[in-house]
């Protein structure tokens, strides 16, 4: 299916990379439909695409990358909500943002969790946690990608 976005312009999205939030996201409650764009691989970064709103874009990235003892306990509330049965099957991204001294961090207060096989996904918020909405990157140290072997998804969850 072809989109016109903000920052690609026209892109071809293919469907396997469409994912459902079916609440939204914080502050877009009311558009669903989303795409991962990686416009270059070697970019560390990459696009949340709403296929509802070609000017409604989010800049993400792997948490891991930059902080790779990144972890939480992912509720069961939210495990039951995105039909995660298999820890493999969940990828976590985090929104970018970029500041007045163009200094780029993530927001891994609530990270964005996909579970990748059902194609669905959830901003979650990370109650008394001690991360915050901006964590500082440095783009020169980054680690290579880990898998979200530090997220544990509540208790009673059995792969």
């Amino acid at each position: 299916m072809l989109l016109n976005t903000i920052r690609l312009g026209e892109v071809e999205i293919d469907e396997e990379k469409l994912v459902l939030f079916p609440e939204g996201v914080p502050g877009f409650e009311e558009k669903r439909a989303f795409a991962i764009l990686t416009p270059d691989e070697d970019m560390p970064f990459s696009f949340l695409q709403s296929m509802e709103d070609g000017d409604l874009s989010f800049i993400v990235a792997n948490p891991f990358v930059y902080f790779p003892d990144y972890g939480f306990e992912l509720p069961v509330s939210v495990r039951n909500e995105l039909n995660i049965s298999n820890e493999e099957d969940v990828t976590v991204i985090c929104t970018v943002s970029i500041n007045e001294k163009d200094e780029f961090s993530l927001n891994l207060l609530a990270p964005i969790v996909i579970n990748s096989n059902e194609r669905l996904g959830k901003q979650v918020i990370l109650h008394n946690s001690k991360y915050s909405t901006k964590h500082i990157i440095n783009l020169s140290l980054q680690e290579e990608p880990h898998k979200a072997e530090q997220i544990t998804v509540g208790e009673d969850f059995s792969c």
